[in-house]
């Protein structure tokens, strides 16, 4: 059996990881995988089974559309990533596609289009997404913030602050025109595969979960002291570990462990793994890594912690509770998402519900003073991961399910069909409009910085100018008195 996963690219970020992850597993099973990808690292060339799709690069005017259209746009419900779907390569003529018996769709956010789904489709070969978030099944967003529209329209979408062309619920549309119960579900929690059942995209269609695997031959206990020597962190204060992919996103949590970290005072020392993690000047007691994607590094930095923080509103399956678990590092999170599947409370670590500040410092305090509880729950964590999480039981899981799929029944939407392109041209022009103004702005701010300058300035010459003349006169006036003393 020809496996062929497609993953926009083969290292950034959670989905990519676990895409790598299961396209190894196969591998090592003995399947015929390929992982292809529209944008390729270097960080696995040393993964056989690895390419690239077309290099032909998004039109010019994507970057303007996205920016301008979507991101200025953007409101406060939520700080996540949000993808209109509108550009994208067509790979149903590549050569690994069309020699595919299954093909294996992970996070393929700006790679495919919801038209070029509907191609892959077309080819009658069985179709497969493993959902990393929910994008798939809404207009745009890929976490809705605890908003339920995709359950039957997307419109309007509050997490921007106007849709006056209609994108959202015309990139909904074409989702669901394209593949909706076409297409079989993955998803590695069974949270997420609640929100696909209650999506109008999914509802009609096969979902099944099944969870990520982590490497727990490369994420292993190691002895703490010599990597806090490494890292230069204090060898008997409780540290937490903040890790993300990026700090920015407000579901990730981060304000909340801030305040975490401010109630419970200076006996911590904590460690940031994530972009956009730092906050302005240098914090004592603090160590920020940075975006890491070095496992060797992010397993020593797992076990340099006394337990990690992981504090998201919403996640699916997070890889990295399950990399610091492998560590032997317990985890205190939130009661919420796919974390539950993977912590069992008071076991391999602390879960509290949302929204309980006081229940959240409580848990932490008690990890605090309490050693022998904290490598408990790290040697449980461990033992999770060998029994639940391996890559040869995920790989055996999709084996099974690949060979129980079908190809797609016929009657997808006619090719072309896109309610996103017939809206271009009008999103086009706003966005230009929306670009102009800034731009107008930014220019009429520096003229009217030019127009302050140049006042003060003419202050400063008039100034000295006035100056200069009445010390000419001063200095004429002693001149002529002293004359004058010098005739008497």
């Amino acid at each position: 059996m020809k496996i062929v996963l497609l993953n926009t690219d083969d290292s950034r970020g959670g989905a990519a990881r676990a895409a790598i992850r299961l396209h190894r597993a196969l591998l090592e099973r003995g399947d015929a995988s390929t992982l292809l990808v529209r944008r390729r690292t270097g960080l696995h060339d040393h993964v056989p089974g690895i390419v690239q799709a077309s290099e032909q690069p998004d039109p010019p005017y994507a970057r303007l559309v996205q920016e301008w259209y979507i991101d200025h746009r953007r409101t406060e419900a939520s700080e996540t990533i949000f993808s209109g779907g509108l550009f994208g390569v067509d790979v149903a003529d590549h050569p690994a596609v069309l020699q595919a018996d299954i093909l294996n769709l992970h996070w393929v956010a700006g790679f495919l289009r919801p038209s070029g789904i509907g191609k892959l489709l077309n080819l009658n070969k069985p179709v497969l997404w493993t959902l990393h978030d929910q994008w798939p099944m809404t207009g745009g967003c890929h976490y809705t913030a605890g908003c339920r529209q995709f359950t039957e329209m997307c419109r309007p979408c509050p997490q921007l602050e106007g849709d006056e062309v209609g994108l959202v619920p015309a990139a909904f549309l074409d989702r669901l025109e394209s593949f909706g119960s076409r297409i079989t579900a993955v998803t590695p929690s069974d949270w997420l595969a609640r929100q696909a059942r209650a999506s109008r995209i999914f509802r009609d269609a096969r979902v099944e979960a099944i969870p990520n695997a982590v490497d727990h031959d490369v994420f292993r206990p190691l002895p703490k002291l010599p990597l806090r020597q490494k890292f230069g962190i204090p060898a008997n204060q409780f540290v937490m570990l903040f890790a993300c992919s990026a700090g920015f996103e407000k579901r990730k949590g981060i304000p909340l462990f801030r305040a975490l970290l401010k109630e419970i005072g200076s006996e911590v020392f904590s460690l940031f793994v994530g972009w956009h993690t730092a906050e302005s000047g240098k914090i004592p007691g603090q160590k920020h890594f940075g975006f890491v994607n070095d496992d060797a590094l992010l397993c020593e930095i797992y076990n340099a912690a006394d337990v990690l923080v992981h504090l998201a509103s919403e996640d699916n399956l997070p890889n990295m509770p399950l990399e610091a678990m492998a560590c032997g590092t317990p985890v205190l999170g939130l009661r919420n998402g796919g974390l539950p599947e993977i912590v069992d409370h008071q076991q391999s670590g602390l879960l509290t519900p949302a929204g309980d500040f006081v229940a959240l410092v409580s848990a932490a305090q008690s990890l605090m003073h309490n050693s022998k509880l904290c490598a408990s729950y790290g040697a449980a964590a461990r033992g999770t991961v060998e029994k639940r999480f391996t890559r040869a039981l995920q790989a055996s899981r999709y084996a099974a399910l690949y060979s129980k799929l079908a190809a797609p029944a016929s009657g997808a939407a006619p090719p072309g069909r896109s309610h996103v392109a017939e809206k271009m041209y009008d999103l086009l022009a706003i966005s230009a409009e929306w670009h102009l103004r800034e731009e107008l702005n930014a220019l009429q701010e520096q003229n009217a910085r030019l127009e302050r300058r140049i006042r003060k300035l003419e202050r400063n010459i008039g100034y000295r100018v006035v100056s200069g003349l009445a010390n000419s006169v001063r200095n004429l006036g002693r001149a002529l008195r002293g004359k004058s003393s010098g005739r008497s």
